[in-house]
């Protein structure tokens, strides 16, 4: 089961995450005052209540399911605020993933140059390998649109 699934464990441990918020403004960034995943979002680690390794959660999503409850199978928790590092519940939706990529367009953003080190593999952890699945998507949907364009 992952950490994502076990709600009830997640909010009993719920203090982790408000001991790393540096706001809660709800006007502001809840900035994430903890450790930071190379691709800048916020992840807290947390035993599993079965035991076992320590696992992580992305600061943002254990903010949506503290505030709204588990997140829609196949659904990301996309920042409306382009700050990476926000847990602010107000500055969060969900969204498919070609909601999150027309956001990033729309607003700007994405990995045009990343770093070389980030597609060698030196930052290769699950999260990463997600991202760069994501990268691909975003690539291979950029694409289809411009094919679009020119018809």
């Amino acid at each position: 089961m992952s950490l994502e699934d076990n709600i009830d464990h997640l909010l009993i441990n719920q203090h982790l995450f408000w001991s790393r918020i540096t706001s809660e403004d709800l006007e502001k960034c809840w900035s994430w005052d903890g450790n930071l995943a190379p691709t800048g979002y916020g992840r807290v680690y947390l035993k599993p209540s079965s035991g076992g390794p320590f696992q992580s959660i992305l600061a943002h999503r254990y903010s949506w399911i503290i505030h709204f409850g588990p997140i829609t199978s196949g659904l990301y928790i996309c920042h409306s605020c382009n700050n990476r590092s926000c847990t602010n519940p107000l500055h969060l939706f969900e969204g498919t993933a070609s909601d999150n990529f027309k956001d990033m367009h729309a607003k700007g953003r994405g990995i045009s140059n990343p770093p070389i080190d980030y597609w060698k593999g030196k930052f290769h952890t699950e999260e990463t390998r997600l991202r760069m699945s994501e990268v691909q998507l975003e690539r291979r949907e950029r694409e289809r649109l411009e094919r679009l364009e020119k018809q």
